[in-house]
């Protein structure tokens, strides 16, 4: 058996049976784990043969925060500057590039085996379909559910099989005090005396549905929601992955990124 990483089950299941899908969509809510797990599965991916892979934000912000979940998740250091680009290569080959699509025009001519765009809600729908003509293979999109009818819709297969929607409780790496704060959600969104705020958040964080209210999408936590708590568990799950890419026997020379204790709230 080759090497293997902490993916979460429900997640490596997906990824595995979304393997030859164009589109792979990820839906949910505060630490459920979907952006980790999506960067562990691309670097699995990369791992097994020389591939470009492209990660995206729609803003500058939200493009350096996504680059810190990806040095967090895997250990890498990226290099690289708004200005001229960021970018990871592995010793393969395999090269990360992380790129911000804040104006259309840079959407144009972009060019990439896979394409991984973080909070792709963010980005409007002409810059995505534009983006997307240079990408060969896959496409990743990551969101979370505040919004009803969205875009990203039109790519979800009609049995909706590329298309994973996840909470907290699938995360297998939360701590006890980040559980009781879910429950403290589902609690509060139940009491006579809730809030339209209160019912969003049990429907959007708890039960990872869609959800609007007042067309808000964005949310400042209590104190309490971001506080630090380590996470690492030992928790594994193998996925092996062919050299030629496909499912099947990884090779055993790959490179693995330094496993060791994280800040869950980078999760």
């Amino acid at each position: 058996m080759g090497n293997s990483l902490g993916i979460d089950k429900t997640y490596a299941r997906f990824f595995v049976n979304t393997h030859n899908d164009r589109y792979v969509i990820l839906v949910g809510g505060r630490r459920s784990g979907k952006t980790w797990n999506t960067f562990k599965w691309l670097w699995l991916l990369g791992s097994a043969k020389p591939i470009n892979i492209m990660v995206a934000a729609a803003t500058n912000n939200q493009l350096l925060a996504t680059i810190q979940d990806f040095q967090d998740c895997l250990g890498f250091q990226v290099t690289g500057s708004l200005l001229y680009g960021h970018h990871y290569q592995l010793s393969n080959g395999t090269l990360f590039q992380f790129k911000s699509f804040d104006e259309y025009t840079k959407c144009v001519g972009q060019k990439a085996d896979i394409l991984f765009l973080n909070e792709a809600i963010n980005l409007d729908e002409k810059s995505f379909t534009t983006l997307v003509q240079g990408i060969t293979t896959q496409v990743f999109l990551n969101y979370n559910p505040t919004s009803k009818n969205t875009w990203i819709d039109k790519f979800v297969a009609k049995d909706g099989h590329n298309r994973l929607r996840t909470t907290w409780k699938d995360n297998g790496h939360l701590g006890e005090s980040q559980r009781e704060e879910f429950e403290a959600i589902r609690e509060r969104a139940l009491k006579p005396t809730a809030t339209p705020f209160d019912t969003y958040s049990y429907k959007v964080f708890y039960l990872g549905e869609d959800a609007d209210m007042g067309g808000k999408e964005h949310w400042d936590w209590s104190p309490e929601w971001n506080n630090q708590v380590k996470y690492f568990e030992k928790y594994r799950h193998p996925v092996i992955i062919a050299t030629d890419g496909t499912i099947g026997e990884m090779m055993e020379s790959v490179e693995l990124p330094p496993m060791k204790e994280h800040d869950i709230d980078k999760y």
